[in-house]
């Protein structure tokens, strides 16, 4: 492939790529700083700061429920933006994605053309995504657009004379700070996924990706893929060929 060539691909992919690490940007920020207030809310209220404790009722002088909405909220968007994002990146290497953001019939329709294209294990992929995460994120996001979801409220309970519990408001059956956690792992092993299967549709033999088992990356720079090389009669990589599959611990923020 000519140079100029290669340069018109690369600024196409690098467009379309844009939006989509702008999206996780704004989610890592807005995890880390949902983080960061409960914590320092929870403090407060365990120190007895901000808390005045009457005899059948708790008053607290600093709140930060519209703060936890404001933030969730735009967690939620741009969690949207960054999967629905990466249709278009893996569309320059004729990979078609969209069904995982359809209705179900034509989800399946979707599924069975990639099997048909020879992407099974992507279909596979997908199709545990959107069991797993991705459309119960979706319709948690439609839910604030659409019908005025709002997080629930902070809750306070009176442990003793002295002590009061701090109850995280919950989405989706899980407190706010475990879900923003799961969810960003998930979203951004989909996107590392989906690059990484758009780029090794188009290496040939004897060009292989593979995968650096956990305990074997450097924790400075913990690289999980490399490319490499299978070349009959030659010694054999000390690495396994990759492919997509869903996992639960293949991304997991410290």
């Amino acid at each position: 492939m000519k140079s100029a060539n290669i340069e018109t691909y690369r600024k196409k992919f690098d467009s379309a790529y844009k939006p989509v690490l702008d999206a996780i940007w704004a989610m890592r920020t807005v995890n880390k700083d949902i983080q960061q207030a409960i914590h320092n809310h929870k403090n407060k209220v365990f120190t007895g700061e901000i808390v005045q404790i009457q005899e059948h009722a708790i008053a607290i002088s600093e709140t930060i429920d519209k703060l936890l909405q404001d933030l969730t909220a735009a967690f939620l968007i741009n969690g949207v933006i960054a999967i629905k994002g990466i249709q278009k990146v893996v569309e320059s290497f004729d990979i078609d994605i969209g069904c995982l953001f359809t209705k179900e019939h034509n989800f399946k329709k979707g599924i069975s053309k990639l099997k048909n294209q020879g992407h099974n294990s992507l279909a596979e992929f997908l199709q545990d995504v959107r069991l797993h995460w991705s459309e119960k994120l979706i319709l948690r996001r439609d839910s604030i657009e659409h019908e005025g979801w709002v997080l629930p409220s902070v809750k306070y309970k009176i442990l003793t004379c002295e002590k009061v519990e701090v109850a995280e408001p919950q989405v989706d059956g899980m407190p706010l700070s475990l879900y923003l956690k799961h969810m960003l792992n998930r979203v951004m092993s989909f996107i590392e996924n989906m690059v990484i299967y758009a780029f090794k549709t188009t290496y040939k033999a004897p060009v292989l990706i593979t995968e650096i088992p956990l305990s074997q990356r450097d924790l400075m720079c913990p690289k999980r893929f490399r490319k490499d090389l299978k070349i009959p009669g030659k010694i054999e990589s000390k690495y396994l060929e990759w492919d997509i599959k869903y996992s639960e611990d293949d991304f997991e923020l410290q």
